[in-house]
């Protein structure tokens, strides 16, 4: 008898450790199961930090981007400017070289003038002491 009572007490034994492994099992189950939807909440507001950085990146750069579009649109009105003004200069510097060229003409010909004048005035000279000199004789 003593075989089986030993036996029986084993075996209930047996069967408190295994209602106990199945309760606590059981417990840790439940105790997961609670967490889950605490963990499920984390990951999404950690996708959603992640996802509202890429949101307020994207903000940033298209912010950037009107930015330097405004700025090249000034750049490439002020390139238009300097390009009619090289042009105007151009055409300045061109009318300025067609005027030095008139002043270059006209000073060689005011000088064949002014050649032509003193020579002659220079020839009225010389014959008016000969003029004198014949109407003496």
């Amino acid at each position: 008898l003593t075989d089986r009572m030993l036996f029986i007490e084993a075996l209930a034994e047996h069967q408190r450790r295994t209602q106990r492994l199945r309760a606590l099992q059981d417990s840790e189950e439940r105790a997961a199961l609670d967490g889950v939807p605490q963990l499920a909440d984390s990951l999404v507001d950690l996708a959603n930090v992640e996802v509202s950085r890429i949101y307020e990146l994207q903000l940033e750069i298209e912010s950037e981007c009107r930015a330097v579009r405004s700025e090249v649109a000034a750049v490439e009105g002020r390139l238009g400017q300097v390009a009619e003004a090289v042009r105007q200069l151009g055409d300045s510097l061109k009318l300025l070289g067609d005027f030095e060229n008139y002043v270059s003409v006209l000073s060689e010909r005011v000088e064949r003038v002014t050649s032509a004048l003193l020579a002659r005035q220079q020839e009225q000279v010389r014959q008016r002491p000969q003029q004198g000199q014949e109407e003496q004789q």
